[in-house]
């Protein structure tokens, strides 16, 4: 996470659901062609001999030339594929670097031929992945193409995050011009220590050297526990690259936010995160506890999707407060609620970044948040519904505080998830 380092429990890891990566390395399908030339040309002599010849001369010469058919037709394709085949990690390892001007602020810049080839390729790996009914923009395309042609990073990190190409088709509000920049020149470090006393993992997006960077320790007893575990026998992912894996799709996120004008609370950007994670990634969402991405959906429920991805894109509160200040001119009010979502991170801060402690102390915090959120919803909608969508997600922002609301919680997420997406949700 960004500027903070999450606990992970070691030997107990939950199983993720893969995304793109978790289905066969990709590989671009070869096209093989059967050389008809020859059985055309073999067809048209057979055809001539049968006239002169007698009927026994005539069913020797055409049985010859089925079986040479067939043995040259055989041979021709065999070649192909053998001469075609493209190992997966080619693909990543030697994709075309992209200049620097591929956009000039949201519009592309650049002339046709410099990406042709490029999208032509990518476009490829579309079809394999996601089929061929999957059309995506050549924004989107672009983008994912700045971040393929990063010389800094290994090839595994491209593979891994090859399906982020649907996040950047659906969000419209990235900044395109300095998001692709980042992309291009996108930093991974590892620190990683493989004889440690105990287990820990947390990654975390420097905004200003523009650098992902893992830390990650673990015990012999835990490597070794870890090759009989679920997760290697669904990945076959080392420990470590399992480990980056889960990491890296959060992070990744953080480094398509914009930095021009970073006014966001940690509390909105870390729970947008973790929501868009989820939604792209399958990720996980904290324990169904995460107070962050519950709040967010009561704010989605006010002043829309649109509105809550923008500001996560662009990193400025300023548009939550006009589209808040259209509801009720009063300026305080959305002041207030982000000078709450800060107080809410001081005390997640002060805590060790638990959630159980973090709701025993953020009581009256979260009361006065849901107080405010609740005048505008009922502005909105002047008979309340409690049935709502809102009133499910106030109820477990000011109660989530034990067990039996996180298991409330929990039965909620798995079996509601697919309806209430961030962005492919219709509002």
């Amino acid at each position: 996470m960004k500027n903070q380092i999450l606990k992970m429990i070691c030997l107990s890891l939950a199983t993720l659901y893969l995304s793109a990566c978790s289905k066969p390395d990709p590989v671009i399908k070869p096209e093989i062609t059967e050389d008809t030339s020859v059985t055309a040309e073999n067809t048209t002599v057979a055809a001539t001999e049968t006239e002169e010849n007698t009927d026994e001369t005539t069913t020797a010469a055409a049985t010859e030339i089925v079986e040479n058919t067939d043995e040259t037709t055989t041979d021709a394709t065999t070649e192909t594929e053998d001469s075609s085949e493209v190992n997966s990690d080619d693909f990543y390892a030697n994709f075309k670097p992209l200049t620097a001007n591929v956009f000039d602020g949201n519009m592309i810049a650049c002339e046709p031929e410099v990406y042709a080839s490029l999208v032509e390729a990518i476009d490829e790996q579309i079809d394999y992945i996601f089929g061929e009914e999957y059309h995506p923009s050549l924004e989107a395309k672009l983008l994912l193409a700045g971040f393929l042609s990063n010389q800094n990073i290994d090839v595994k990190y491209k593979k891994w995050l090859f399906h982020m190409v649907e996040y950047f088709d659906d969000n419209i509000y990235i900044e395109r011009e300095e998001i692709f920049n980042n992309l291009r020149t996108l930093k991974i470090e590892s620190n990683i220590y493989d004889d440690a006393e105990e287990c820990s993992g947390g990654a975390e997006y420097d905004i200003y050297e523009n650098k992902i960077a893992f830390y990650i320790t673990s015990t012999k007893e835990y490597r070794e526990e870890y090759l009989h575990s679920a997760e290697y026998e669904e990945t076959g992912l080392s420990c470590d690259d399992y480990d980056e894996f889960t990491l890296i799709k959060h992070e990744i996120l953080h480094a398509t936010v914009s930095n021009k004008t970073i006014n966001l609370a940690g509390f909105f950007d870390e729970g947008l995160t973790v929501l868009l994670e989820k939604e792209y990634n399958m990720g996980d969402v904290y324990w169904n506890l995460d107070q962050r991405i519950i709040y967010l959906k009561m704010l989605i429920e006010v002043v829309g999707k649109d509105a809550i991805l923008e500001a996560y894109s662009k990193s400025d509160w300023a548009i939550i407060e006009e589209e808040l200040l259209k509801i009720d001119p009063d300026i305080s009010k959305p002041q207030r609620i982000h000078q709450l979502m800060y107080d809410w991170d001081d005390k997640w801060n002060e805590t060790g970044c638990d959630f159980y402690i973090t709701a025993a102390l953020t009581q009256d915090i979260r009361a006065e948040m849901s107080q405010l959120l609740m005048e505008y919803y009922s502005i909105i909608y002047p008979e309340l519904n409690e049935n709502s969508l809102f009133f499910i997600y106030h109820k477990m922002f000011t109660e989530a505080t034990d067990d039996a609301s996180d298991e409330m919680a929990e039965v909620y997420y798995n079996s509601h998830y697919d309806e209430d997406w961030l962005i492919k949700r219709e509002y």
